[in-house]
């Protein structure tokens, strides 16, 4: 083995004399580049075993072709094309411009690369017999880069005298490797066993796609272009039933349309053995192994057959190699060289159809309806259903008479074989692992006439309307893009007609420009809108089509409103839109069809339901493409802007309405319109401004006996603000309560409060600052104009104004006010969420032992609820201090039957002191007629939000403790001390005695005056 020379390892030539020259304009000159490496090889045009290798003819320097330097190197070096010595290698155009000069009598190489427009170059030897270890090719690979593996193998398989044909491959490759040299082979092999004769070509399915595969391209001819070859990943099945697949080579016979087809194989063990490499080698030593087969099998290259065999023989019709082509379809499948890997046998069943229908893969006019590729069985998919259809029948999906019909996934498998010449189909389904048929004429005459309906229906079952409908339309030669819209709505029906209508008058009257896109709104609704998400690519899950119901105009006019169409512009954040109606009229006098009939007597166990619905769509199928006929615009174009796209969108806003194409329809018995816009005019604001905010109890008050939740939607109209963007909050109130609203400017902290009473609203303004409502006057000011509500207003007006969580706003909502208790639920829950995610099987119970407001907070945001039995609530007869007891929360595992508690506290004294609120003012003297009492809440609920997210501030826990069946009973009765049941205190028998000194005395009931008073707590 030689060794490489230390001139030979590297010599990096720079600057006078070695550094070609810079291109000038945009032309290279490669002239000087190429002297200087052949004077650095010490060789003329003149020395014996020279050898070119360049990427000049493909690559482009500053937008200019580089064949001109081919012409350069042949005149400097004497090596030229004709010769075999100048090897022009294959490479993008945006690679770098390089050629290398080699010495075979050294195995020298200069390398010299054109970059930053200049030259430079390398010299390293590149011997092939030192390439075949690792630390000889880490050599050649550190100097010559990227290029490395093409240079070495290339220039060596020349040096080593490989034939011109096989270089030729080996240029297109841009590398000599294994895999180019087997299909060399493979080409050389399938000339001399299966030359072509007269008319004869050669097609190659290439299954699996390895290098092999450019060899052949260029031995045969087989281009991808030319169709000559079609590349196929080969899949594991398939690998495990055919040992070392080399592909499927067919004699193609133009004139007789037929052929001949073999699988070759390709013993790549043997070749290795060869070529003494082992497959650990390749994990070991990848490229350097690579190169050892090279040069181990470059001998072989005129023995193919040394490595090659015929695994199988077969003819090959049209047809065949139509399917072979195809895409989606297992070549040796389809040969039967291996089994269907279908996990269902349906084959059967379609043979049993075909001869049922005495027609074959040959026969005209059969297309295939399946819900294969959508149904599931036994918990697999079934598109493996797919190609066994297509091979059995010969339909195809890309052919058009291959259709897969939308279904969901727990419906039964089933196809239909239809033979548009008779009419005649036969249906069969899955069940039970087997398939049960079922043949029937279905011709138009029949399903559109009651007792032929009624003969289809019992034999097609709920697959009846489809089948009918879907078939017939193929068999009329509708438009594939509307059997598209049909399969996926999985029937034909008028509705879905009228959708690919209005599509098409889409497109062809409001095409899209630069930087729009469409957004459909389907109001009112109906079978249509599954044509426009199929032919437009407007889909609720892209949020580019809305649906929404009106009360009933299909049927009812003529000529209904079918939606709205808006073209938007991304760049300009605006809109353009239009409405459509669709005559009904005209679609049902063409398909001599009465409207009424859609909905006969007895509803869809009338045929004339499903007569009807199958004549009038094949009806239309002749004027698909005159949607001008049906659809019309209903409004002139109008603008949209980006507030009202958003809103066109949201629940319970009517879009005919929000655009302005329709009066708002009064179907609220209370007018609260004229009552939020004196307000809005109060405020000087409008549904534009920043900062608003609405509060109101309506949804929960009535009046007169109607329910108020339909003054949602005015607010949300009239306002702009809503539920769903977090600034209309409906506040939990009792049903006998007065209407009211609140409509809040957070920039200035005004409000206006109207109250509906005797029929009318009454409106008071005032500002609810926090500095106000925290001060004794302020909050008398406040207390007057708003009343009753005056502490639920002030309080959870400014939460929100300061971003209070909008999971805290819920609980205020539920609370109906913001207060110290509430914030401390909340923390109390966001502490457990943290600190006790619950595992499988686990559930919560919280006991809200002593309870206070926290328990409508831990409702809201752990759903635990006395209705579910997850929460409950007791007081206790025991004085605390200010660390109270703030309940007991259980964990219990349903599975294992038992429980693990623990109990929390609430730091009162430290949330007063964040809050700089004194203990004692939540009991001032005179109680809740003492602005104390109502200031110090909202101070103290103000000052806690900072610390919502930091719930160990204020809320502590005691060690846990396991809880048994039988306690988690017992702590849930009424009289019971959850604390005592549960070991957490000791009992005390003596009623009444709330000091805790065993006896009742007056003591205990100077405590109950304190506790009247407001001065204390039990």
């Amino acid at each position: 083995m030689k060794t490489i020379s230390a001139l030979g390892l590297m010599l990096l030539l720079l600057c006078s004399g070695f550094t070609g020259i810079a291109a000038a304009d945009d032309s290279i000159d490669i002239t000087g580049a190429v002297q200087d490496a052949m004077t650095a090889l010490n060789v003329t045009s003149e020395t014996p075993g020279l050898c070119v290798l360049t990427d000049a003819g493909y690559v482009k320097v500053n937008g200019e072709t580089t064949q001109g330097c081919i012409a350069t190197l042949r005149e400097e070096t004497g090596c030229s094309v004709g010769d075999g010595n100048l090897l022009t290698i294959h490479r993008a155009v945006n690679k770098p411009l390089w050629f290398v000069i080699f010495d075979n009598g050294t195995k020298d190489c200069v390398y010299t690369v054109y970059k930053n427009r200049a030259f430079n170059a390398t010299k390293v030897n590149i011997d092939g017999e030192n390439a075949t270890t690792s630390e000889g090719w880490n050599a050649m690979k550190d100097v010559l880069g990227s290029d490395a593996f093409t240079i070495v193998t290339i220039a060596n398989a020349h040096g080593y005298g490989a034939p011109y044909d096989f270089l030729k491959c080996v240029e297109f490759h841009n590398h000599f490797c294994p895999g180019v040299t087997s299909g060399y082979m493979l080409a050389d092999y399938l000339l001399k066993e299966y030359p072509l004769g007269a008319d004869e070509k050669y097609v190659v399915i290439s299954c699996p796609i390895w290098c092999k595969d450019d060899a052949l391209q260029v031995m045969l001819d087989t281009t991808v272009g030319k169709r000559g070859i079609f590349a196929k990943n080969m899949p594991a099945h398939d690998e495990d039933a055919i040992k070392n697949a080399a592909g499927i080579y067919i004699v193609w016979d133009g004139t007789l349309g037929s052929g001949t087809g073999h699988v070759l194989s390709f013993d790549f063990d043997h070749a290795r053995n060869v070529s003494d490499v082992t497959k650990s080698d390749f994990e070991t030593y990848p490229m350097a192994s690579r190169i050892k087969m090279d040069w181990g099998m470059m001998p072989y290259l005129d023995q193919p057959e040394t490595f090659i065999s015929t695994l199988h023989t077969f003819n090959v019709s049209s047809a065949m190699l139509k399917r072979l082509e195809l895409a989606g379809v297992d070549p040796y499948v389809e040969i039967g060289l291996v089994d269907d890997p279908c996990a269902i046998d349906i084959s059967g069943a379609l043979q049993d159809a075909m001869a049922t229908l005495e027609v074959s893969r040959d026969t005209p006019g059969l297309c295939v309806l399946t819900d294969a590729g959508y149904a599931m069985v036994d918990g697999n998919t079934t598109e493996c259903c797919i190609g066994t259809i297509e091979r059995d029948t010969g339909c195809s999906i890309s052919d058009g008479n291959l259709l897969p019909v939308h279904r969901s996934v727990d419906k039964p498998l089933w196809f239909a074989i239809f033979d548009n010449e008779t009419k005649n189909c036969v249906y069969a389904v899955y069940k039970d692992g087997a398939f049960a048929a079922t043949e029937v004429n279905i011709a138009e005459e029949n399903v559109t006439a009651g007792d032929g309906w009624n003969a289809t229906k019992k034999a097609l079952g709920a697959d009846a309307f489809t089948i009918a409908g879907v078939a017939n339309a193929w068999g009329y030669g509708a438009p594939n893009d509307f059997l598209k819209c049909v399969e996926f709505h999985n029937h034909l029906c008028p509705g879905l007609s009228s959708g690919y209508l209005i599509a098409g008058y889409i497109r062809e009257n409001y095409p899209l420009g630069a930087g729009e896109s469409y957004t459909w709104i389907g109001c009112p609704n109906w079978c249509k809108e599954d044509a426009i998400q199929v032919l437009l690519d407007l889909t609720p899950g892209k949020k580019s089509l809305i649906a929404k119901q009106r009360s009933g105009e299909l049927f009812v006019k003529e000529k209904p409103l079918a939606g709205i169409l808006i073209v938007w512009n991304s760049t300009a954040k605006s809109g353009r839109g239009v409405a459509f109606q669709y005559d009904w009229e005209t679609a049902c006098n063409l398909s001599g069809i009465n409207s009424g009939d859609f909905k006969p007597p007895g509803g869809t166990v009338n045929p004339l339901f499903w007569t009807t619905r199958i004549k009038g769509s094949l009806g239309l199928l002749p004027y698909l493409d005159q949607p001008g006929m049906f659809v019309s615009p209903t409004t002139d174009e109008f603008s949209v802007t980006s507030e009202q796209l958003d809103r066109v969108k949201m629940a319970g806003v009517d879009p005919y309405v929000e655009l302005g194409l329709e009066d708002a329809p009064n179907h609220c018995a209370i007018d609260i319109s004229g009552a939020l816009q004196d307000a809005m005019a109060t405020l000087e604001v409008s549904r534009d401004s920043p900062g608003l905010c609405v509060l109101t109890d309506a949804g929960y008050a009535m009046v007169d006996g109607n329910t108020t939740e339909c003054c949602i939607g005015t607010i949300e109209r009239d306002t702009g603000c809503s539920i769903s963007n977090g600034n209309l909050l409906p506040v939990h109130r009792s049903v006998d309560k007065p209407l009211w609203f609140v409509i809040f400017d957070n920039e200035t902290k005004d409000c206006v409060y109207a109250v509906y009473n005797d029929g009318v609203f009454t409106a008071t303004e005032v500002n609810i600052a926090e500095e106000n409502v925290t001060t004794g006057d302020g909050w008398n000011a406040t207390k007057k104009a708003l009343g009753a509500d005056a502490f639920t207003i002030a309080g959870v007006a400014n939460t929100w104004g300061y971003g209070a969580p909008n999971d805290f706003l819920k609980c205020a909502e539920f609370h109906n006010h913001i207060c110290p208790g509430l914030t401390s639920g909340y923390m109390i829950a966001e502490y457990v969420r943290e600190n006790y995610p619950l595992g499988a099987g686990e559930s919560y119970t919280w006991i809200g032992c002593p309870n206070w407001c926290k328990e409508d907070a831990i409702q809201i945001h752990l759903d635990l609820t006395p209705g579910k039995r997850s929460m409950i609530v007791k007081q206790r007869e025991i004085l605390v201090d200010d660390d109270r007891l703030a309940g007991i929360l259980i964990i219990w595992n349903g599975t294992a039957d038992s429980g693990r508690g623990v109990s929390f506290r609430y730091d009162k004294g430290e949330s007063c002191n964040l809050t700089g609120v004194a203990v004692d003012d939540f009991s001032p003297p005179g109680g809740k007629s003492n602005p104390l009492f109502w200031t110090a809440r909202l101070k103290n609920g103000f000052g806690l939000l900072q610390y919502l997210d930091q719930p160990e501030i204020i809320i502590s826990t005691e060690a846990e403790f396991n809880v048994t069946s039988d306690q988690l009973n017992r702590v849930k009765m009424a009289g019971v001390d959850p604390y005592v049941e549960l070991g957490l205190a000791e009992s005390t028998n003596v009623r009444g005695d709330f000091n805790g000194d065993g006896k009742v005395t007056s003591a205990d009931a100077l405590i109950l005056l304190q506790v009247a008073a407001g001065k204390t707590a039990l």
